[in-house]
């Protein structure tokens, strides 16, 4: 008598679980359908970039391009009147010139292809009177294509 109250209860129990059980499986369900789903956004925009700071210390004069910005070499010996080289004087220069800034935009899918424009420039300077000026290096867009892709823009190797 003993063994069947507790096979009973066992069974009661179990059945409790079980019924239980299935009615939180419901409610998860029912929580995730009333859920919106997330929707991408129609942008997708990543910054870039880096600075790049400079400090050079040099004992002699040197040739250089660009303001300092690329050293080529020390100048060679050039002697006054005095007996004392001209070109031994040392000087200290701190450039921030070759820091980059940058944009990734990825848009909406044009004509069935994936779509990503790109904006880099430095402060290098078009030329040598115009360091330290803001100068585009990169402005592209490019359309993925499953098997092709196409490129549109200016990519500047420099």
């Amino acid at each position: 008598m003993k063994l069947k109250k507790i096979v009973a209860v066992t069974g009661l129990l179990l059945t409790t679980v079980l019924l239980n059980a299935q009615e939180i499986i419901k409610k998860k369900d029912s929580i995730a359908a009333s859920k919106p789903e997330k929707k991408e956004p129609l942008l997708d925009v990543k910054f870039s970039g880096f600075i790049r700071h400079d400090a050079v210390f040099d004992s002699r004069q040197t040739v250089d391009v660009r303001e300092a910005a690329v050293v080529l070499w020390g100048k060679d010996v050039d002697f006054d009147a005095n007996g004392k080289d001209r070109n031994s004087a040392s000087k200290f220069q701190m450039l921030n010139v070759l820091s980059r800034a940058g944009v990734r935009v990825g848009a909406p899918d044009v004509l069935g292809a994936k779509t990503v424009g790109f904006l880099e420039g430095d402060f290098f300077g078009n030329a040598e009177g115009g360091i330290n000026e803001f100068r585009l290096r990169h402005a592209y867009i490019t359309l993925d294509w499953k098997k092709s892709q196409l490129g549109i823009g200016h990519f500047g190797i420099r």
